[in-house]
């Protein structure tokens, strides 16, 4: 802490508390600034070492991208721990179509790549009360229900199905 305040303080409006860590001859030593500073938690007030670097992430690099069946797909940003369920609640809530049984977090980069399927029905629905706490840069995706996919394919099929009629008439029987 004496650090910290020798250096200006910290910007609590965009500071990730949480998530900050003392970087120390290669190694990461986690912090969470948010239990030393809210709770007085002094087992997170470790001693520095010479040429320690102290690193505490900005807001502004914490996003995770919400696609697929929400009302407003796009980038949710968070300053604090963010789940699944709050994730999807700030990019609008699920639509009608969306497959709440199976809601997909895509974590680790395009190199490695680890898929988690999530029945956010059951957490609704309180048969579960674990969370999915998501990571930065984690993808949301919330896919259709297999109705909601049957109906897209019959309205495509429709205007396809009007222009058969019309083949056939050309080349009928």
């Amino acid at each position: 802490m004496d650090a910290i305040a020798a250096g200006g303080g910290i910007k609590r409006a965009t500071a990730v508390l949480h998530m900050a860590y003392v970087v120390r001859r290669g190694s990461i030593l986690p912090i969470n600034l948010k239990r030393l500073i809210d709770m007085g938690d002094l087992d997170q007030n470790i001693l520095l070492e010479d040429n320690d670097v102290i690193y505490i992430p900005s807001s502004q690099e914490n996003k995770v991208f919400v696609m697929g069946e929400v009302r407003s797909p796009g980038v949710v940003r968070f300053a604090d721990p963010i789940d699944v369920l709050e994730a999807i609640s700030v990019a609008g809530d699920f639509k009608t179509s969306a497959n709440r049984k199976q809601v997909l977090v895509v974590r680790g980069g395009p190199h490695k790549p680890k898929v988690y399927a999530i029945n956010t029905l059951k957490m609704m629905k309180g048969y579960t009360y674990a969370r999915f706490f998501l990571d930065r840069r984690d993808i949301i995706y919330v896919p259709r229900t297999w109705i909601a996919n049957w109906n897209v394919f019959v309205s495509q099929l429709l205007p396809t199905i009007t222009a058969g009629v019309g083949i056939e008439e050309i080349f009928g029987d």
